[in-house]
């Protein structure tokens, strides 16, 4: 019996998340804006979208194609971010 590799993704973020709540808390209550429904949600959907929906995206490729191209593709991900920023006129 095995556990699902999308569950170790899970696991990761569900420590990431626990282990980084009280620094961010603490560390910059002075400098965030006070917490609400809308921002906490704003955060979850960026966190979903971005970190683990990348990180499934991962695992799928990394199961349907070679190492060698998932971690090319894995490292190409901020150059396409650029270009698509610069697409949108979002850059600086």
């Amino acid at each position: 019996m095995s556990v699902s590799m999308l569950v170790f993704s899970v696991y990761r973020n569900v420590t990431a998340l626990l282990l980084l709540i009280p620094f961010a808390y603490f560390l910059e209550k002075k400098d965030r804006p006070p917490l609400n429904i809308s921002l906490v949600m704003k955060f979850f959907l960026l966190g979903l979208l971005g970190v683990t929906c990348n990180q499934g995206l991962y695992l799928f490729g990394l199961k349907n194609t070679s190492p060698t191209f998932v971690s090319t593709i894995e490292n190409a991900v901020p150059a396409i971010t650029f270009l698509m920023a610069a697409l949108f006129r979002q850059t600086n």
